[in-house]
Order: structure tokens, then C-alpha cells, then sequence
């Protein structure tokens, strides 16, 4: 927003220069962004009288003007417009005068005529440009005394505050008399040095009453909480005066016509938009405000065809939409030159409301960009009195008597409860409750004491203005920013200070992507956001999975449920790019929905952290402990139990599964036990179903592995147990035994270990073999036994009586034939 200081000195004086006023409201929270000068450098720019304007000999829509500059000598100046007749005075540049900018004037010939200087226009004089399309030379009035200073009488050069407001500020401070607030807030003089423009005291009514001339109705309150309608009859279009196209241009908006002039000004003043129908275009002048129907269409000022939409609010007369409620007004009810009666606008609009609007229909105005913000619904009968006495003052109408106010539910004054200890405890300085009191009624909040809600407690009432204050930390703001942020010291937060550390998942989940990356794999990172059609091939549980309202594309409209999927996808990009050797995982959130199955939408999704990794392709020598490995299942088993050692979970073991996204005989639950004794699943491993890897194009053998990092952090809480390094030697024995294929290795090293008893330290798998002589569907399995004693060195009668009762329990519990 603009504010010109001669404008702002009309509702408020303060004894700052302009760069320290800036910065002074700058510490209070309305920020200055810049100090602009208009109308800088010009020099010698003087009024002068017209004394006759005829047609260019040449044609080509060139006027020749002569003017008397107080001289008494008549100067030729050849113009491009000729919107001023003899009598009227202009700014004229005689040669040697200087423009904004620099740009100096001397004398030109034009078609064949010398023209000595220039008649400007405003932009010209004011900001140094060219003159917008449609503008005119400006017309000073024939009060101007030629050869004066033009400069002068225009008050030029005008000193201009940019402000940059934040959102909450521009609720109260988007117009001259919310920034004189704040300015005499500054000043200490309070809401009484604010010279506010008595709105009903220019008023000179006459006529039948307004509500016999026009009707309002308000079919939806919600969106439309306050309308006020005023009627001006007899107005006269035209230019507006030089003062008002100078304060207006200074703020930033383009001078028009009086009647939109002045209801500009209006809304520069108050922060409240006005708009002016034409009466006679008002069919039944009747104006309702309701929801455009679905389809409706209206062409709005700038000349576009706009397709409205159902929840979209309207203002229309009796037959057809006429303005685009907060937005824009419609071209077949905008005033024009015929235009003769006028109903005036004020009304207090919904924000969202308008905010949905402009943005749908791509359109933005000055009066949305306000409405949007928050305006205040007790300003629009005062800005709409103001700004009907200015239209009858500029246009030569009659305002009728009263006004058509239709307020169906009248604001409510908001009152907030104050501790001013919580003043003292949240800004660090001891301010006084009557300091307090002070400072928020510089601002025009009024404050009264609640004795009965405990000691100094105040009941402070919001001025309507203020819709951005609503809670005692708004307030605490208030006198924050009125006593000044620069004088509260600098101080320690005070309270027990607490030592940050990583939460115990993040904690394992650094351990175990440390293990991976030892262990050869590389981390990826993937989409949390997946294909519909692929989403359920790898999820570890058949859930409906979370879907977008509004997706960017088709293929990523719903949540991801596992990792895998996000996995087999890289797998595939690589193996496209001639990559056959791959070790990929990631670790990552997955998203349930609650309530079940089929995904109650009544609580929020469960995030659950989950580690997987795939492996294809034969690993290369010196590439990691795993160096040279095929992947397969035993392959993948040794990554599982790395990681579970690094992680420390112990006690674990691998059972059949039937998990649809495995091959059926290459697989394996890991499972633990729990607290309650019973099986807890912590995770998969094994080859992925060429089924499922056919929907990916993957043609290669992909074995994989998925653990639940919920469950590995719960398992690896266990006690760990010290154990002193062995200080006896170990004695290792080989035991071969012949089986039915059915009988899993994990059941034949279960019967090993309980039977070697407390000195068995070790049992491993070393061979396994199928062929003659082993029978078919038999296979051949050799483990590798140590024995050690934690307290004395073993002999070997210890170890082979020991190393017999496993031989013997092999074949009588299994039924083994021992090689």
C-alpha cells in the first residue's frame, strides 16, 4: 500500500521527519519498505492560462494551444490532446524546465510548428511517464495564476511510505485513517489524534427517501453480512479536480472519472471498497445478493465473459448478475456519460468467500485484495455517507435522505480476558497493569477491569477493526509492539535446559542403514506417492490404500503401503540401462489407513517405518563381506542376520510363510519371541515371485528382504548380557546327515543345539548335497559343531561323549542316516 504524507497529515500530525516516521512504524509491525519522492527534480514547471487551442495545420491529431505563462508573451506549444479551452490553466514546461527524471524541455519543431515547451500532463509531472491512454493534459482550474509555481501549488515534490504489510496488519492498516491510527498511537496522542472526516455532516439530503427508490435483499447472510445502499441522482461525469487525480495517482491507482475517483478515494481513505451502479440499468432496482447458478455468465469491466460457478456470490438485480460480489462490477451496469441517477455500493463480503472467487475466476481488483484481507463491517454506512457527499460535491447530485441498510446479523464486540502478569512473564519487562491498559487504549481497545477472574484481570473489548485480535497473545502483541521491541533487553529463556538426542527408531534406523551400506547396498530414496494399479502387488498387508483428492497425475494418486514396490521399480530403471548388478534398499514411512480394511476415513493414517532391500545379480569379488555371493535366499539370510546383529536382536528365527509376494519355496517369516511368549513376525526374506516381478518387467531373479522397524526397535530392547571373551580353546566336529527334503535345516540345528547342551558355542551350516548316493527327495546336510568349556580346556572323551549324544538324538528324533 501507498501513503502520501499530505493525505495522511490530513487525519493526523506527528513530529518525525519522513525517514524516522518509516522507521518508527517500521519497529512497530507496520513495515515501511521504502520512502519514495514523487515529482523529484522538476524545475521550472509554471502554471499557465490558455488562450486559444485550434487543429494542427498538418492534421494528424495534433492541436496547437497557445498559452499565456504570466509573462504577457503567448507561447505556441503543439499538444496531442485538446481536452482544455481557453480560460482553463495547465502546468506548462517552458524550455529549460526540468521533468522527473532529469528530462530537460527546450524547443522542437512539430509538423512544420515551433513548439515551445511542453503541457503535461499528470503522470508526466508527477512520475516522470508517459501519459496513460485516455489521459489529458491536467486542468488545474481557472483559480491558478499563471506564471506560478506549479510545482508548488500541487505540493510537489510528495513524499510516498510503500508499505509491505504482513496479512495480520493489513487487516487494520490497508487505508489512510488505519495507518493515522497507528501514527497517533506513536505519537502517544491515541484515538483522539486521529482527525477523523465527519462522513454524514457533508451530507445535504433531499428528495423521496432511498428505500422508496431502491430495494436490497441478502438471500445468503453468511457470505454477504452487511449491504448499504445509497441513492444519487442528477450526477454529471466528467473529469475529477486536479487534487483529487494527484492524491490518487500517489497512492497508486489510475484516475478515471469523478464518480469512480471518489469512490476510490473513498476506499484509499477507510480501507472499505465502494462501487456505483447505474440506476437506470438496474433493472427493478432491486439489488439481491445471492449464489450465481451454475453456468450463470456476466461481462465484467475489464471486458471479459466470465463463467460463473454455483458458490460463487453475485449481485444482481431482478433478472440478471450485475457485479461480481467483492470482485468486480459488470459492464452493463457501469456508469457512464449518460449516466445520470447512481445506486452506491458498501457492503462487508465474506473473505474466503472472495478469496475463492478471484481465484477461480483468475481475477483480481483492489477491492478484492481488501475484502480478501478482512474489512470492517462498522465502516460501511460511514464510507458509504463520505463517499455519497463527495460524488454530490465532484458530479452536481442529490443525495437522497437515509440510506438502504440491510445488516442481518450485527457484529458482536469481541472481548478478550488480560493477565497482565502473563504481559510481564512472556515479553521479559515488568509493565504495570495500568501501563497495560495504558498502551492498548492508545490503540483504541478499552479496558475494564474483572476483579471476579482474579487480581489486575482485564476484560478488553476489540474495536472492530481489529479482526485479527482474538486471543490475550494478540494482545500481549499489542503492547509489545506500542513499547517497543527495541526496549525490551535481550535475555535467556529461562526454565530447565534439556539435552536433545535422536528419538530411539531414529537412533536404530541410522544403525541399520550404516549396516546396509557395510554391507555393500546403496540407499534410495523413492515415492511416497504411487501408481493405483501397482500399489498392492508388494504391500506387506492387504489394506485399501490413502488416495488423493487432487492428484497431479494418475500414476501417483495414492500412498504408498510398502517399500518393495518403490524397490522393484529402481530394479527395473537399472536393469533398462545395462546396470545387472544391484543391492538396493531403502528405509522409509509407509501409510496404513486406520479403521480397519477398508480404510475409516475418521482418524489419521498410520505412518510406519519400514526397512527393505533387494538384491540381483552375482555380487563382485571385493565388494563387501558378501563379495562373490549369488543372491539367493541363503544370500539374503546373511544379510538379515548382520543386520540383526548390528542391531542386536537376538533369539530369531526363520518359519515357512505364505506371503503371495514370494516364491513359495524360497522364502521365510523372521520371526522372534515376544514378551507374551508367543511369535512375533518382525519380517520376510526370499526370492520375489516371478508373477508379481512380470507386472514390473522384470525378468531377472530378485531376492528381497522387509523388516518392520516398529517391530526390530521392540526386539532389540532386550538386555544385553555381558559375556567375557573366550579363554579356552574351541574343539569343532563335523556331523553329516541324510533327510527328507521336508525337514528344514532350522529343525535339525534346533535338535543339534539342544542336545550338545551348555557346551555347544557354535553351530553352522557348511553343505549341503543332493545326488547319489543320497536318495531322491532326500538331501545331504553338514554342520560344523564347536564345543567349548567357558571354565577349563575340553579333552577329547568330554567333547566325543558329548558330540555321541548328538549323533544318537539326530537319528532317533529325526530319524536321520548319519554319513
Amino acid at each position: 500500500m501507498r501513503v502520501p504524507l499530505s493525505w495522511l497529515r490530513d487525519y493526523v500530525d506527528w513530529p518525525w521527519e519522513p525517514g524516522e516516521l518509516a522507521e518508527r512504524l517500521t519497529m512497530a509491525g507496520v513495515n515501511v519498505e521504502a520512502v519514495e519522492e514523487l515529482g523529484a527534480g522538476v524545475r521550472g514547471i509554471v502554471v499557465a492560462r490558455v488562450e486559444k487551442v485550434e487543429p494542427h495545420p498538418r492534421g494528424g491529431g495534433l492541436w496547437v494551444v497557445e498559452v499565456d505563462a504570466g509573462s504577457g508573451r503567448t507561447r505556441r506549444v503543439v499538444a496531442g490532446v485538446a481536452n482544455m479551452r481557453p480560460g482553463d490553466t495547465v502546468p506548462y514546461a517552458p524550455p529549460g524546465s526540468t521533468l522527473p527524471g532529469g528530462w530537460e524541455i527546450g524547443v522542437r519543431r512539430v509538423r512544420g510548428v515551433e513548439s515551445e515547451g511542453m503541457l503535461l500532463a499528470l503522470s508526466e509531472l508527477v512520475l516522470g511517464e508517459k501519459p496513460r491512454e485516455g489521459e489529458g493534459i491536467l486542468v488545474l482550474g481557472r483559480e491558478a495564476v499563471p506564471g506560478s509555481d506549479a510545482a508548488e501549488l500541487l505540493g510537489l515534490p510528495e513524499r510516498v511510505l510503500e508499505l509491505d504489510l504482513t496479512p495480520n496488519y493489513a487487516t487494520f492498516c490497508q487505508s489512510l485513517i488505519g495507518v493515522a491510527r497507528e501514527v497517533a498511537a506513536l505519537t502517544r496522542a491515541g484515538p483522539a489524534g486521529v482527525k477523523r472526516p465527519d462522513p454524514y455532516g457533508a451530507l445535504s439530503p433531499s428528495g423521496p427517501e432511498a428505500a422508496e427508490l431502491a430495494r436490497v435483499t441478502i438471500r445468503d447472510p453468511d457470505l454477504c453480512r452487511r449491504y448499504v445502499a445509497r441513492v444519487i441522482s442528477g450526477v454529471r461525469l466528467g473529469p475529477s479536480p486536479w487534487w483529487l487525480q494527484l492524491r490518487v495517482l500517489a497512492a497508486g491507482m489510475r484516475p478515471i472519472n469523478n464518480i469512480v475517483d471518489a469512490t476510490n478515494y473513498v476506499m484509499l481513505e477507510y480501507g472499505q471498497p465502494l462501487h456505483a451502479f447505474d440506476m437506470a440499468r438496474l433493472r427493478g432496482r432491486h439489488v439481491v445478493v445471492r449464489r450465481a447458478s451454475e453456468g450463470e455468465v456476466i461481462v465484467t469491466l475489464d471486458g471479459v465473459r466470465r463463467t460463473l460457478e454455483a458458490d460463487m456470490l453475485v449481485i444482481a438485480d431482478e433478472e440478471r448478475p450485475v457485479a461480481v460480489a467483492g470482485v468486480m462490477g459488470g459492464e452493463d451496469s457501469e456508469v457512464g456519460p449518460g449516466t445520470t441517477d447512481i445506486l452506491l455500493e458498501s457492503a462487508h463480503f465474506d473473505p474466503k468467500s472472495v478469496r475463492r472467487t478471484s481465484t477461480r475466476l483468475g481475477l483480481t481488483s483492489e477491492a478484492s485484495s481488501r475484502f480478501e484481507k478482512g474489512a470492517d463491517p462498522e465502516a460501511v454506512d460511514p464510507a458509504s455517507a463520505r463517499a455519497a457527499a463527495l460524488i454530490a460535491e465532484l458530479a452536481g447530485g442529490t443525495v437522497a435522505p437515509g440510506s438502504v441498510d440491510v445488516y442481518p446479523r450485527p457484529l458482536e464486540p469481541v472481548e478478550v480476558e488480560l493477565r497482565p502478569h502473563r504481559v510481564s512473564a512472556l515479553l521479559g519487562v515488568d509493565i504495570t497493569p495500568d501501563e497495560t491498559a495504558s498502551l492498548l487504549h492508545l490503540l483504541g481497545f478499552r479496558c475494564r477491569p474483572l476483579p471476579a477472574r482474579g487480581k489486575d484481570v482485564l476484560s478488553v473489548t476489540v474495536p472492530s477493526w481489529r479482526a485479527d485480535v482474538s486471543a490475550e497473545a494478540d494482545l500481549i502483541e499489542e503492547v509489545a509492539r506500542l513499547y517497543g521491541y527495541g526496549r525490551i533487553p535481550p535475555t535467556l529463556p529461562r526454565g530447565v535446559t534439556t539435552v536433545g538426542r535422536r528419538s530411539p527408531t531414529r537412533r536404530l534406523a541410522d544403525r541399520a542403514k550404516a549396516a546396509m551400506v557395510h554391507l555393500g547396498f546403496t540407499e534410495t530414496v523413492s515415492f511416497s506417492l504411487v501408481d493405483p494399479e501397482t500399489v498392492g502387488l508388494l504391500s506387506p498387508v492387504d489394506v485399501k490404500p490413502l488416495t488423493l483428492a487432487n492428484p497431479l497425475s494418475a500414476n501417483q494418486s495414492v500412498m504408498r503401503t510398502g517399500l518393495l514396490g518403490g524397490l522393484v521399480e529402481a530394479v527395473e530403471r537399472n536393469l533398462s540401462r545395462a546396470e545387472r548388478v544391484l543391492r538396493l534398499f531403502e528405509l522409509g514411512a509407509v501409510y496404513w489407513p486406520r479403521g480397519g480394511p477398508d480404510g475409516g476415513e475418521e482418524d489419521l493414517p498410520e505412518e510406519r517405518p519400514f526397512l527393505a532391500a533387494v538384491a540381483v545379480g552375482r555380487t563382485p569379488e571385493g565388494v563387501g563381506p558378501l563379495a562373490g555371493w549369488e543372491p539367493d535366499f541363503f544370500y539374503m539370510k546373511g544379510v538379515l542376520s548382520a543386520v540383526l546383529w548390528e542391531l542386536g536382536v537376538a533369539g530369531w528365527d526363520l518359519e515357512r510363510t505364505e506371503d503371495r509376494r514370494l516364491h513359495p519355496g524360497r522364502s521365510a517369516a523372521v520371526v522372534v519371541e515376544g514378551q507374551d511368549g508367543e511369535a512375533v513376525e518382525l519380517g520376510v526374506i526370499g526370492e520375489l515371485d516371478p508373477r508379481v516381478l512380470k507386472a514390473y518387467d522384470v525378468e531377472e531373479r530378485v531376492t528381497a528382504l522387509e523388516l518392520d522397524v516398529v517391530r526390530l526397535l521392540e526386539a532389540s530392547r532386550a538386555a544385553v548380557r555381558f559375556q567375557s571373551l573366550p579363554r579356552h580353546p574351541a574343539v569343532s566336529r563335523d556331523v553329516a546327515v541324510v533327510l527328507p527334503e521336508e525337514v528344514e535345516a532350522g529343525r535339525i540345528e534346533e535338535v543339534i543345539r539342544r542336545s550338545a547342551g551348555a557346551l555347544c558355542a557354535g553351530v553352522r551350516l557348511f553343505d549341503v548335497y543332493r545326488g547319489d548316493p543320497v536318495p531322491p527327495g532326500h538331501r545331504s546336510t553338514a554342520w560344523r559343531i564347536v564345543y567349548r568349556a567357558p571354565d577349563r580346556s575340553l579333552t577329547d572323551a568330554e567333547v566325543d561323549e558329548v558330540h555321541g549324544r548328538v549323533r544318537e538324538a539326530l537319528r532317533e528324533e529325526l530319524g536321520a542316516s548319519l554319513r
